[in-house]
């Protein structure tokens, strides 16, 4: 296997001090040669980009990944931001560019490596601080003033300092009852009281109001005790209908980390290898090799690749000192525990496997990580999934 070499170039997407809105992307390109110097041409390549802060060996904030295949001079070419999946403690466009000080890492896999290999790190040049040229605070020749602005202001002209300056919008006024009442509307003859607290038949409510009781009464209803086949579950709002387990399998509380397997194994052990590995060999397990299914029975199953990244898409991720509180779009959580590691940054990872022997997620205090090209004899703890229409 030839160690690849690698020729970066950065083009930095149309920024001007003129324009209304500075594109949140830049153009990564590079050029694949082997050690001799021979093009790559026609590869598949997977590259990873990490944005450091601070030094070549600082925290990454930004992570995002990207296959591509080179053409027949070598060359691949793509818009950072564009259609790609990330991870850390910013997305591209609120990176704080103002504080200067980033480098960028570039790691690349191809078909024939198992793993990611580091190309090299980069400090990155002024162009990248050209975002900052949206936030100007002086264009051709107005000047206005902002400081802490809150939502919902304006910029308004103050003759006096003559500058524009935040303020925030005065609502017009609903009319007070009286004066509605005075048009000649008795509004039926009735009172209107206790908006925010009605009590009698005839109170009206505020949204505001309605709105509270509406998700209290969701809460409610999906944070009850679900169990499926002898198992809690909470139903998170997911679009496909999937149940999460509120536990991983061998755990008695959320908290529990559980037991641990190595792809295909039904049951628990303590040393882990592949000299003693025995489980399924393929890419995708089935059920008679899935844990979920042949402990807890009917359509419990490891979750696939497919429930796992909608599970990573459709849910705010939230971590705390213990591990990451995972709510759906109708605010109910699950929990996912971690187990201390004092190898790791954070000495706190969690893992949950998937159906997928190339796929693992991973999450610490600073990182929500899909693994890809996981040994099937390492061993992970196991969150089950249903989906209800399957098992009627």
């Amino acid at each position: 296997m030839k160690r690849i070499a690698i020729s970066f170039i950065f083009v930095l997407a149309v920024v001007a001090l003129s324009a209304q809105n500075v594109p949140q992307t830049v153009n990564f390109s590079a050029v694949l040669r082997d050690t001799t110097g021979n093009i790559m041409a026609d590869t598949q390549v997977r590259l990873r980009l990490s944005f450091l802060e601070g030094s070549a060996e600082g925290q990454a904030i930004y992570v995002t990944e990207k296959t591509e295949t080179t053409n027949s001079n070598g060359f691949v070419s793509f818009l950072l931001n564009r259609g790609m999946t990330s991870s850390g403690a910013y997305t591209f466009a609120n990176i704080p560019w103002k504080n200067g000080d980033y480098w960028l890492k570039v790691d690349y896999k191809t078909d024939d490596m198992n793993d990611y290999r580091t190309w090299g790190v980069l400090e990155l040049t002024s162009n990248f601080y050209s975002f900052m040229a949206g936030k100007a605070n002086k264009l051709e020749g107005i000047d206005f003033y902002v400081e802490n602005p809150e939502d919902g202001d304006a910029l308004v002209y103050n003759s006096e300092t003559g500058r524009f300056e935040a303020q925030a919008l005065t609502p017009p006024r609903a009319p007070a009852l009286s004066t509605v009442l005075e048009a000649g509307n008795d509004a039926g003859g009735m009172n209107i009281s206790n908006l925010a607290a009605p009590v009698d038949p005839n109170d009206i409510v505020t949204k505001e109001y309605a709105d509270s009781v509406y998700h209290r009464i969701v809460t409610a209803i999906t944070n009850i005790n679900c169990s499926y086949n002898g198992h809690e579950y909470v139903d998170l709002g997911l679009p496909s209908g999937t149940m999460w387990a509120k536990c991983n399998v061998g755990a008695a509380t959320p908290e529990d980390r559980g037991d641990f397997y190595a792809y295909g194994e039904i049951y628990p052990n303590t040393n882990y290898s592949t000299s003693t590995y025995t489980g399924e060999q393929g890419d995708f397990l089935p059920p008679e090799a899935d844990v979920a299914s042949v402990f807890w029975g009917g359509g419990w199953h490891i979750p696939t690749i497919a429930e796992m990244d909608e599970l990573r898409f459709y849910c705010l991720w939230e971590w705390n000192d213990f591990g990451y509180i995972v709510t759906g779009p109708n605010g109910c959580s699950i929990f996912f525990p971690v187990y201390n590691n004092e190898n790791y940054y954070c000495g706190d990872y969690f893992y949950i496997r998937s159906s997928s022997v190339n796929y693992v997620l991973r999450g610490t205090c600073n990182l929500l990580e899909v693994m890809v090209g996981v040994g099937a004899y390492v061993a992970y703890p196991i969150r089950p999934v249903f989906i209800p229409e399957n098992n009627n």
